[in-house]
C-alpha cells in the first residue's frame, strides 16, 4: 500500500522490485537500499524489516517509516528529494 501510492503518482517506480530482508549486513547498516537496475537485474529497493522495527514504537509508526523510507528510495532511483515525491513526507 505504501508503495502503491507513489507508483501511482510516478508510473516509472512499477518498474522496481521491493523485496524485504530481515536484517541488512554488518557493514553497511540500513534501514533500506536502492540497487540500480544492472545486466539483466531490474532496479530493487531492499526494505529490513527487522531494522524499521526496532525504531517503530508502534504499528502506525511503522506505517508512517516505512512510507518515510520508501519515499526516499523512489526520490534516489528517480533524482528527486523526497518532499517532491510525497506532500507528506517526512512523517516521522
Amino acid at each position: 500500500m505504501a508503495w502503491d501510492r507513489l507508483v501511482m503518482g510516478n508510473p516509472e517506480l512499477q518498474y522496481i522490485e521491493i523485496a524485504v530482508s530481515d536484517v541488512p549486513e554488518a557493514e553497511h547498516p540500513a534501514l533500506a537500499v536502492f540497487d540500480p537496475a544492472d545486466a539483466g537485474f531490474a532496479a530493487r529497493i531492499t526494505v529490513y524489516r527487522w531494522a524499521l522495527e526496532l525504531r517503530a514504537d508502534t504499528p502506525g509508526h511503522l506505517g508512517d517509516l516505512l512510507q518515510d523510507v520508501l519515499t526516499e528510495q523512489a526520490g534516489v532511483f528517480l533524482g528527486v528529494a523526497p518532499q517532491d515525491l510525497d506532500g507528506a513526507y517526512p512523517r516521522v
